[in-house]
């Protein structure tokens, strides 16, 4: 059984550029609402997954919330990890302190997803990116 910080730092390889060729699409879990905002002050992020095909044991998601998901600057990113799995639906949620925002700002919200499966107890990741914009 994998640890919380093999969880942890598979999560974060997988954000790597070098990763993003072999980190697949979370097509064998279900994202469910994913939201970015921007309440004046702070950049609120939260992402929810519901659900994960019968032999998938989701073990960690992590929500990163970037200016595009090749940028290596981050606002803000949350984790949850569980060794012996996560019971879904599960909620993440971040905040920053005090980011400005003039205009309008693209901000990608990056869902990396650590996991096994019952016929492979291999620690995976698989990573899903959706973009908004928020205005300040």
């Amino acid at each position: 059984m994998p640890t919380n910080r093999e969880i942890l730092l598979a999560m974060l390889a997988a954000r790597s550029p070098k990763a993003a060729d072999a980190s697949q699409a979370c097509s064998m879990m279900t994202i469910g609402e994913v939201e970015v905002n921007y309440d004046g002050k702070q950049l609120i992020g939260n992402v929810e997954v519901t659900a994960a095909k019968h032999d998938i044991r989701v073990l960690g998601i992590t929500l990163i919330l970037t200016p595009d998901a090749a940028s290596p600057k981050i606002y803000a990113m949350a984790v949850a990890s569980y060794p012996t799995g996560i019971s879904l639906p599960h909620s993440v949620a971040t905040t920053t302190t005090e980011t400005p925002v003039s205009g309008t700002m693209q901000i990608a919200a990056q869902i990396i997803c650590a996991y096994t499966q019952s016929h492979d107890a291999t620690l995976k990741t698989c990573q899903d990116v959706r973009m908004f914009s928020v205005s300040g």
